[in-house]
């Protein structure tokens, strides 16, 4: 039986540290968590500094950056067992007789189709400038050398250089988006690893959610 490789293998992420993804390849990630903005609520000279001030801010950043906008089914099973609760407590008919109404609105929507939520996340990447160099006759020679205490001090005093170039790098990408008026959080580790699991897992995503996206205001 043909056995398949483990997702860690597929995944480029090496480890993560301090809410930091660390690749493979020694690049540093910074995940924040952005609120997002109905422009169909603003008017159209709102629209207009929205947009403005969103290529102002991409304009000023001289790195990359990834925007993620992930979809998810949502179940609102949970929020209409809260409604009828609700509806047990209330000491109003006339009040109980309209969330029996509104009950019955929403399950005509969800028998209509399923229920979609979005999440927006920005990556703030940081890769370390690839230095060349002359290639010796002997570069074919790869031998694996067994890591060391001194190669692991040497590898934690390379990721704590790397993060301060990162995080000044994300101190600017939270900056320029609260100008727009947009709700920002930086994932620490635990919610890495909640992002990371849910995004491979829709289907357990559906009954858990992401508790992330309660600690900003969408």
């Amino acid at each position: 039986m043909a056995q398949f490789p483990s997702t860690h293998k597929l995944l480029e992420v090496e480890d993560i540290k301090d809410g930091i993804l660390i690749l493979k390849n020694g690049s540093l990630r910074q995940i924040i968590a952005v609120s997002g903005i109905n422009l169909l609520l603003k008017s159209e000279e709102e629209q207009n500094i929205i947009c403005s001030s969103f290529q102002e801010f991409l304009n000023s950043l001289d790195f990359s950056l990834q925007l993620v906008v992930h979809s998810r089914e949502v179940s609102l099973r949970n929020y209409l067992e809260k409604l009828k609760e609700k509806e047990k407590k209330e000491t109003s008919e006339l009040l109980k007789l309209q969330i029996r109404e509104y009950i019955e609105f929403i399950k005509s929507l969800v028998e209509k189709g399923a229920f979609y939520q979005k999440s927006f996340f920005v990556i703030v990447p940081y890769d370390e400038p690839i230095i060349s160099s002359k290639k010796s006759i002997f570069s074919f020679l790869k031998i694996p050398f067994k890591k060391t205490e001194s190669s692991k001090k040497t590898n934690s005093l390379s990721f704590e250089r790397k993060k301060i170039q990162l995080l000044q790098r994300v101190d600017l990408v939270l900056s320029g988006l609260e100008k727009i008026g947009l709700e920002t959080k930086v994932l620490n580790t635990k919610e890495v690893i909640e992002f990371l699991y849910n995004l491979y897992n829709p289907g357990v995503m559906e009954k858990t959610g992401l508790e992330i996206l309660k600690k900003i205001e969408l």
